[in-house]
């Protein structure tokens, strides 16, 4: 196992004045990961190995000062960077104090900047006592459901690539926080496959649990007879999973085992139901109509006036929208092939530095 700190910052430009602190406890097959307070366990998320890279790096840098144990130290950066086709370089580097205490981890791709504090040890391999112990946020039993705030009928906007448009088992936003996420794609900070957006009149119980994180239809999480929820990115204290209208924009969780059947309505018996599907817009129609204008003026956290281009998509074609993506088009088979950036996941995780050392 091994703990380390991540601090996501202002270098990162997109999160404007909005930090993130992580802490994340790998095991072999599962970890913990802790976001601003909030804390769960994932199956999605894995060991992976922080340092066998280090081997093909080179030195960068001697004596540079540093801190170990809260004492200032001199430390030697070594690094490694690697091309990313298309999109730039990926630039991995870390300071080591003595030739082998890690002490701090820096992952640059374009101008997003990750830094991993470690939990510092001695030359003779001690570690504080309960370095290792996961924290009581992430037990399960500790984690809040919020105070209801009532039922309420709101609209949901889903990204998602073709001939996916289900909101079960996936993560969902309002056009706040799904603006914030489609302009960080357009941008190029991150990639996806995701062509099209689907809007939905939703009705929710809003007593809120832990965000979880949907992939492959499956989620993280728990209490998942409720809603999961969080501000978007979870930048807010405690992930603003109880500030049910978040000024940068809100995130959903919609688990199947809390949809609603036909005869029911949310509350006590279960906790979302789609009232009414809209239309299905393509994404070359939102660049059209001035999306990525909207996110450029942005350029971070909160993106209000590309929020309102993407509201605006959803209206009639009569007045200024886009125009809906027929049935057969948006759901046509799902292994339809894409031609795929890397992603910046891949990249932070350390999966695409291994692919490319095998192949070398």
């Amino acid at each position: 196992m091994i703990v380390f700190t991540l601090y996501s910052n202002k270098s990162v430009s997109y999160m404007g004045p909005y930090n993130m602190f992580s802490r994340v406890w790998y095991y072999k097959d599962y970890a913990y990961q802790s976001v601003n307070g909030q804390c769960q366990y994932t199956n999605q998320t894995k060991f992976k190995d922080f340092f066998g890279w280090t081997k093909f790096s080179k030195l960068s840098k001697s004596n540079v000062p540093c801190t170990v144990n809260d004492q200032q130290k001199y430390c030697d950066i070594y690094g490694l960077s690697i091309p990313i086709p298309g999109q730039g370089v990926a630039s991995y580097m870390i300071s080591v104090f003595d030739n082998q205490i890690p002490v701090e981890y820096n992952i640059t791709f374009g101008d997003q900047i990750f830094t991993f504090t470690f939990h510092n040890v001695n030359p003779v391999n001690t570690f504080p006592p309960g370095t290792f112990k996961v924290p009581a946020i992430c037990d399960p039993k500790n984690h809040v459901v919020c105070e209801s705030k009532g039922i309420a009928d709101l609209p949901i906007v889903r990204f998602h690539h073709e001939g996916d448009a289900s909101l079960v088992n996936h993560n969902t936003a309002d056009f706040l926080g799904d603006a914030y996420y489609i302009c960080i794609i357009m941008l190029g900070y991150r990639t996806s496959d995701d062509t099209q957006v689907t809007l939905y009149n939703v009705r929710m119980n809003q007593t809120f649990v832990q965000y979880g994180r949907c992939n492959n239809n499956e989620c993280t999480g728990d209490h998942k007879n409720l809603i999961g929820h969080e501000a978007t990115e979870g930048v807010l204290p405690f992930g603003g999973q109880c500030i049910n209208d978040s000024p940068v924009g809100n995130w959903y969780s919609f688990y199947e085992e809390a949809q609603c059947s036909d005869n029911q309505n949310p509350g006590t018996e279960c906790s979302w139901k789609i009232l009414s599907e809209g239309k299905t817009i393509d994404l070359n129609c939102l660049q059209n109509i001035g999306f990525v204008d909207a996110c450029r003026k942005d350029q971070h956290l909160p993106f209000t006036s590309a929020a309102k281009v993407l509201e605006s998509a959803f209206q009639p074609e009569s007045e200024g929208g886009c125009p809906p993506i027929n049935n057969s088009k948006r759901d046509q088979d799902k292994s339809k092939k894409s031609t795929r950036k890397i992603s910046a996941e891949k990249i932070f995780d350390l999966s695409y530095l291994y692919e490319y050392i095998d192949q070398q």
